[in-house]
């Protein structure tokens, strides 16, 4: 996860792979890309800045939780069904990490 947001990261820095996002956003957009045009000129279909966000989102997933942890460590010591339902609250808990970690970053300040 780390690496995948190194790599984020450096591309966002670079202005060549802007130009070559926004390039490619163009085609996909069905125009024709602009000669010389900059990076902060053309309109992208997203924003850069929200991905950086996202990536900040992204660490978030990789570092522990200890309640899931614990969930995990039990698991091997339950039955079938119940095996599923820790599973099921491991997601939760990470979904819910995630959840504070975007309000947090003012992700969700346009949703709520």
């Amino acid at each position: 996860m780390d690496d995948l947001s190194a790599k984020l990261q450096s591309l966002l820095s670079d202005p060549e792979s802007m130009q070559q996002l926004s390039e490619l956003s163009s085609m996909l957009q069905g125009e024709q890309p602009h000669e010389g045009a900059e990076s902060t000129g053309s309109p992208l279909p997203f924003d850069p800045a929200m991905l950086t966000k996202l990536t900040g989102l992204m660490q978030t997933q990789s570092t522990p939780d200890k309640n899931a942890a614990l969930l995990l460590a039990l698991k091997p010591h339950l039955g079938e069904r119940r095996q599923l339902r820790v599973d099921k609250a491991v997601k939760l808990l990470r979904l819910y990490s995630m959840w504070k970690a975007a309000q947090a970053s003012g992700m969700l300040k346009d949703l709520l």
